[in-house]
């Protein structure tokens, strides 16, 4: 089962690693479980879990839903924004939220 990593819209400077049914590509829009609520996020890289054979001491959650068939931004926008949270040392997921039109963030 492919894991993927998602940057949520919360003042923490990580991504936060989902499992999902289908490998996504990073710039998809998903919605994601985080505490007690749902907040959408763009996955930022997706890889084939390691331990797929073997029982992980780790639990992951689920993806709730995909939002988007194909990546909202192309890869030279999605490597500006990886240089924007870097550069001014500003959480990633903060970053994608700034950038994303108010429609695409709820």
């Amino acid at each position: 089962m492919p894991i993927i990593d998602v940057a949520v819209p919360v003042p923490l400077r990580q991504t936060f690693s989902y499992t999902s049914e289908q490998k996504l590509e990073p710039g998809v829009r998903v919605s994601v479980p985080f505490g007690r609520r749902q907040l959408i996020g763009v996955v930022t890289a997706s890889y084939d879990d390691p331990a797929d054979d073997t029982e992980s001491e780790v639990k992951l959650k689920a993806v709730t839903e995909v939002l988007d068939e194909q990546p909202l931004f192309d890869a030279t926008l999605q490597a500006l924004i990886q240089w924007l949270a870097t550069y001014y040392h500003h959480p990633i997921g903060e970053v994608w939220a700034t950038v994303m039109p108010t429609r695409l963030r709820k």
